[in-house]
């Protein structure tokens, strides 16, 4: 139920509305939507382009795209005549006051004169990014988390939530990148809402009975969806468990490629308010169609494509920010009951989670706390491929004579593995996700093949030679890691692999996993572990194989934080490395020389795409990477400075290496 100081606001009339919005007075001032605006100052961007938009149409001058556009969209919640007031109530504000303690300033500094173009909105993204890295309504949370039943975000989110009635949330792994020279691979997405349980009641008609309505704007990088609204819900009560009709529950259904990006609001409403919650979905309908967003989504392609989650979040959020604004402009001017409004970027590899975990749980705790059940049934989200190529050079050296294209489209980075004096390879074949096999031998690739029957992947698999067999470790359609071996030519059926820190548990994750042999012959699995509920999340962990008992053991004392595909490797005496990417960027190389932990990370710091690859080169640990350029490094991971460029304008992702037979095999995807 709103407070009394809430209730006293609204009713204003329009000019009333805007005076009290734009100068903070009145009850408005203490409300909890007038304290999102004034924290989240810089997101309110797009609102005070609209209404400089109207403010500079009025007076005769021509709109920039960005501004009609705008101006177009805001026609479907104010008519003209609102329109003009609204302009000139901004006009007479910036007047007065100077700065608006809800409107940035790189709009109200602005002169009439002067027209906000697209570059302006873009160049104030990183201004953005820099604010909500202070805010906790703001989140960028591993893909798994949305697929759980506890909240995806920390409790620092849910009260900013509840404080702001507004959260954004982004989730992204982002491997493998794309290219951003080619077009992200389409396919259908669709996202139905199930059913939601109702936590804690709005209570606004008394006795904590509330009428529920749910409504969507969304998104993708290839379809506009028209806005949803459900079918409200009459007398929700704490505990009620409620499903949405099977005609009406499909929130999103177009093609993708890189991303889709919604807002989910819940209203607790009555006629008035439901009367609004309609008009604002035209608007939102309306806003997300115009050409504008078609340079947006270019952008959020782009920074998804670099990594730069930050910046991709605070983009969306300045996209959808607008529609808080309106909304706490109609809460002046009229009663609606908006209980709470989030905003989802989920890139490809959320939607891949999504698509093996079906039930995902999202939590919109505002005036009131609903848990929505989302079913994505669309289809398995496509990563993009390239060709697979290989740089053959001396063991020992960085010299090489060619680049050989394999002929072969990997949806992957491949996995190479010298074995009785074959070298073996794995992929993954584009289309149907079959993990693919190839050996090399007698200088000659034999034709590659589906490793065995159902085996299907996203992700690089991994490649070892323990107690005398070749051995493979695969990440599963449903995301567990499963185990197989050589046998007679042949691979052996899978058995899912299950660690005793885990209490019978399988080990899940949304990276590939990387194996390697120690000095007292056990092999290790280095793997960055997913929803685990152990507390390892987003942390490369290892756990190792003995002789005997044949089965996996506990977590080893060796965890880094990395977002990326880690590496590990020993060398002949027994040292070991590790080599992953942290959060943000960095390449970092660790080992273990007499117990100690020495860090022997590039300085200055190279910035790389994915995690890179260890592998012994002659007498000495080497390793490969990939930058955020998209070009391939080999070098010593002791000394850094006397790396060798292998390949440029490659497909971003970890290469692959291996030492056999006298020459050392690179492998990236072109």
């Amino acid at each position: 139920m709103g407070s009394a100081f809430e209730e006293r606001a609204r009713g204003l009339d329009f000019a009333g509305a805007v005076q009290a919005l734009l100068r903070g007075t009145g009850a408005a001032a203490e409300s909890r939507w007038m304290t999102g605006l004034r924290r989240a100052r810089e997101s309110n961007l797009l609102f005070g382009v609209g209404l400089h938009a109207a403010a500079r149409l009025e007076q005769g001058h021509t709109l920039s795209a960005l501004e009609r556009d705008l101006y177009d969209a805001l026609t479907t919640v104010m008519t003209p005549e609102e329109l003009v007031i609204a302009g000139r109530e901004y006009r007479s504000a910036v007047s007065d006051l100077g700065q608006i303690a809800v409107l940035p300033t790189a709009v109200t500094s602005r002169p009439l004169s002067r027209a906000f173009e697209l570059q302006d909105l873009l160049d104030q993204v990183p201004v953005v990014e820099e604010q909500n890295a202070k805010l906790a309504n703001c989140a960028l949370v591993d893909p798994v988390s949305l697929v759980l039943g506890d909240p995806a975000t920390s409790p620092a989110y849910a009260k900013e939530v509840r404080e702001t009635g507004y959260g954004v949330v982004m989730a992204s792994g982002m491997p493998p990148a794309a290219d951003t020279d080619q077009a992200a691979p389409t396919y259908r997405a669709t996202f139905e809402f199930e059913k939601f349980k109702c936590v804690r009641a709005v209570g606004d008609q008394g006795g904590g009975r509330d009428e529920i309505l749910w409504t969507v704007g969304a998104r993708s990088d290839h379809h506009v969806e028209s806005t949803f609204t459900s079918q409200e819900f009459g007398a929700v009560s704490p505990g009620d468990e409620e499903s949405f009709s099977t005609a009406n529950k499909v929130a999103f259904d177009g093609l993708a490629g890189s991303y889709v990006a919604m807002t989910v609001m819940v209203w607790e409403v009555d006629d008035s308010g439901k009367k609004w919650a309609n008009a604002l979905n035209r608007f939102i309908g309306e806003w997300l169609s115009k050409e504008i967003w078609t340079e947006i989504s270019l952008g959020l392609v782009s920074g998804i494509a670099g990594g730069a989650a930050g910046w991709v979040a605070s983009l969306v959020d300045l996209g959808f920010r607008i529609i808080a604004d309106l909304n706490l402009l109609q809460f002046l001017h009229n009663a609606n009951d908006l209980s709470c409004q989030e905003v989802f970027l989920l890139d490809r590899s959320a939607l891949m989670h999504m698509f093996h975990h079906k039930d995902a749980q999202w939590h919109f705790d505002g005036d009131g706390h609903h848990r929505l059940h989302v079913n994505y049934s669309g289809d398995r989200p496509v990563f993009p491929s390239g060709a697979l190529e290989v740089v053959p050079l001396v063991s020992g050296s960085t010299s090489f004579e060619a680049r050989l294209p394999m002929g072969w489209e990997s949806a992957s980075p491949a996995e190479l593995c010298s074995f009785n004096d074959e070298l073996h390879c794995m992929y993954i074949r584009p289309g149907d996700r079959a993990v693919m096999w190839s050996v090399l031998k007698d200088s000659a690739w034999s034709e590659p093949r589906q490793a065995r029957s159902g085996w299907t992947s996203s992700f690089r698999p991994a490649l070892t030679v323990f107690r005398g067999q070749l051995f493979a470790v695969i990440v599963a359609s449903n995301g567990n890691l499963v185990e197989s071996v050589l046998e007679n030519g042949a691979w052996a059926a899978t058995a899912t692999i299950n660690s005793r820190s885990m209490v019978g548990q399988p080990v899940s994750t949304n990276q590939a996993p990387c194996l390697a042999v120690d000095s007292r012959g056990r092999l290790q699995c280095f793997v960055r572990l997913e929803g685990t509920g152990y507390g390892f999340t987003g942390e490369a962990i290892s756990f190792d194989r003995g002789n005997s008992p044949l089965e996996w053991g506990t977590f080893l004392d060796w965890r880094w934080t990395t977002d990326r595909a880690p590496s590990h490797a020993y060398e002949p005496s027994g040292t070991r490395w590790a080599g992953f990417r942290v959060p943000g960027g960095a390449l970092v190389f660790k080992s273990v020389i007499s117990g100690g932990v020495v860090d022997s990370s590039p300085s200055p710091a190279i910035a790389v795409a994915d995690g890179p690859t260890l592998f012994m080169n002659g007498a000495s640990m080497w390793a490969a990477w990939c930058t955020t350029d998209r070009e391939v490094y080999i070098g010593d991971a002791h000394n850094h400075r006397d790396s060798q460029r292998l390949a440029w304008d490659t497909l971003v992702g970890q290469p692959a290496a291996v030492e056999h037979q006298g020459t050392v095999y690179v492998m990236y995807r072109r």
